[in-house]
């Protein structure tokens, strides 16, 4: 082991905090596109839209993605 790499179990726990960081921003960057895709919709299409995403967000958050 070198002196300045950081122990083993330093760099997993670096390595999973990146990948929890991807995934959030990937799951952002989703909700992003969802809500600018209800958005460009014709109002009629978008008031049922809206309300469907934000009952499966709240109920099945997995789904939402």
């Amino acid at each position: 082991m070198c002196l300045h790499e950081p122990p083993a179990h330093l760099r997993t726990r670096g390595l999973k905090k990146a990948r929890r960081k991807r995934v959030a921003d990937k799951a952002a960057e989703a909700e992003r596109d969802v809500l600018a895709k209800n958005a460009a919709m014709p109002e009629s299409d978008r008031v049922p839209t809206g309300l469907l995403h934000s009952v499966v967000a709240a109920s099945a958050p997995h789904l939402a993605r």
